[in-house]
């Protein structure tokens, strides 16, 4: 893999992305230039590969609270009408840059663990009724 190549790819993808540079996945997604091309070969890390194209940064977003995960979540199950399996979340976060990745949801630990969560959120919460109406029922299905 030539380095003009690859600086070209970062110049081009980043032009289609508002003029920000992209993360290594997306990049491989977009260019099928693998991590291993470049890394130990040409450069060290993707931000001097990034920084010699000229190139923003792309820039890594803080960490969520709690309750922007939880509401995030919400705002999907509402949308889709049913709990979202990880094929959705990550449709969305791809969709919508304000969406948490796939990933941050694992913070509450595995899916049963999650819904109970939302359920908690949701119980003292007025106006939340829908998402208790979808979300109550797998959690006693788990029980049984």
């Amino acid at each position: 893999m030539k380095k003009e190549h690859i600086l070209a790819e970062i110049k081009r993808t980043a032009a289609l992305n508002g003029g920000v540079a992209l993360g290594t996945e997306r990049f491989f997604q977009e260019t099928g230039i693998k991590v291993s091309d470049w890394m130990g070969k040409i450069w060290a890390r993707w931000g001097d590969a990034v920084k010699e194209a000229g190139v923003t940064p792309n820039v890594l977003r803080g960490r969520f609270d709690d309750e922007f995960i939880i509401e995030s979540y919400i705002a999907l199950l509402r949308e889709i009408g049913r709990l979202p399996v990880k094929g959705e979340l990550k449709l969305k976060a791809g969709q919508d840059k304000t969406f948490p990745s796939h990933n941050t949801f694992d913070r509450f630990g595995n899916k049963q663990q999650l819904v109970k969560k939302i359920i908690e959120y949701c119980e003292d919460k007025q106006g939340y009724e829908d998402v208790l109406s979808i979300a109550l029922p797998h959690v006693i299905e788990a029980v049984e």
